[in-house]
């Protein structure tokens, strides 16, 4: 809500209460769609699922009359997976650090299993620090996007906790945890201008569960 009142690009999603919800939405959703858990302590444990058809996003509530209350529908987002990391400190950001995802797990768009480092781009990093403005955050965040071959950016979440490529950053140059121990200890961090752009990293067990999963 804080994003999209600031002028981010933001998923259409649809909250259903109940299977008889479906009926109302079936003229206005366009597939695929993703299905996704509202919370990570959801009862069931509910996996993303990407969706093709309204019969299949359909069968989901059939299977179980109380998914209804744990599944968010939301808009699917072609593209790559982009993060912009950030440090903030009092309203301003100490370090930024810019990745983007070459592959995830599931194929169709999960967790990074591979990624490589970008140059910051000057407006996917100036919506990723007003939206952490806007939030009031202090300390590190992750802030993904979707951006898709016209650069059109959508924002997907932001992690407000150390993300799991944390390692490339530091590898390329920007170190987090460092500059936050340094900000805690009540010292000043001489974070560089910039960092090695092009740099990769991977997961190497999540890229072979992915290629599983592609032939599976």
């Amino acid at each position: 809500d804080i994003a999209a009142r600031i002028g981010i690009a933001v998923p259409t999603s649809y909250h259903i209460s109940s299977a008889g919800d479906l009926t109302g939405l079936r003229g206005r959703l366009h597939f695929p769609i993703v299905a996704k858990p509202r919370s990570k302590t959801a009862r069931n444990n509910f996996k993303v699922r990407y969706l093709h058809s309204f019969e299949e996003l359909a069968s989901i509530f059939a299977e179980d009359q109380h998914v209804a209350s744990e599944v968010l529908i939301q808009e699917y987002c072609p593209g790559d997976g982009v993060g912009v990391a950030v440090l903030m400190r009092k309203g301003q950001p100490v370090g930024l650090f810019q990745h983007r995802r070459l592959k995830e797990l599931p194929s169709t768009g999960g967790v990074s299993v591979m990624a490589v480092a970008e140059a910051p781009e000057p407006a996917l990093t100036e919506q990723a620090v007003s939206l952490l403005r806007a939030l009031k955050w202090e300390g590190v965040a992750m802030v993904e996007f979707r951006r898709d071959a016209d650069r059109r950016a959508v924002l997907m979440e932001v992690n407000g906790r150390y993300w799991g490529s944390l390692s490339l950053a530091v590898q390329a140059g920007m170190d987090f945890p460092l500059y936050q121990w340094q900000l805690a200890h009540r010292e000043s961090p001489l974070v560089p201008t910039s960092y090695a752009v092009g740099m990769r990293w991977r997961w190497i067990a999540g890229d072979f569960a992915r290629l599983h999963g592609m032939f599976t």
